[in-house]
């Protein structure tokens, strides 16, 4: 798992009510993902919530054509259809503003996992980590967060890990 860190760009929450940062964080973010990525390759964001489908959208429009949105509807949630999704081969990440109980990463992800096969999740990107449990190990994790900050609390049986210089 490689860390990547956001600078400046904290969120604040609601999501909905506060765009202005909403905006800002995904520009962040976008600085750090787009150069990763291939022109021609497919994305697939997994989110959940208001905020997430907010997040989502935003950074979809970011990544262009070939990006689609699987949203994960919370409990109690209800729309024209059941969740629905559609999968395909190519990166798939993970979106969701804070990562409080990590209940909401664990089903974001225990979703995805049912559509994605044996792939891996390439990223997971939050604006900043409170938890102490994942149970899944992405390629990268993007966001404001310390690399000692995410070690002391990011704990899923993880072997090796490996932190990358972003320059200041």
């Amino acid at each position: 798992m490689e860390h990547l860190l956001l600078e400046n760009s904290k969120i604040h929450y609601p999501v909905g009510d506060n765009m202005s940062y909403a905006y800002n964080y995904i520009d962040k973010v976008a600085e750090i993902l787009l150069p990763r990525l291939n022109f021609n390759e497919r994305v697939t964001l997994w989110v959940r919530g208001s905020s997430g489908a907010i997040l989502g959208a935003l950074l979809a429009q970011k990544i262009g054509l070939n990006c689609m949105i699987n949203h994960i509807k919370k409990s109690g949630e209800n729309s024209h259809t059941d969740n629905c999704f559609s999968t395909r081969p190519g990166i798939h990440i993970i979106l969701d503003d804070f990562v409080s109980s990590g209940e909401t990463i664990e089903s974001i992800y225990n979703y995805a996992k049912k559509y994605i096969g044996g792939q891996k999740i390439d990223y997971l990107i939050v604006n900043s980590f409170n938890s102490r449990t994942i149970g899944f190990q992405p390629n990268y994790v993007i966001c404001n967060d310390s690399f000692e900050k995410i070690m002391q609390e990011y704990s899923p049986k993880i072997e090796e890990l490996k932190e990358i210089e972003i320059e200041f």
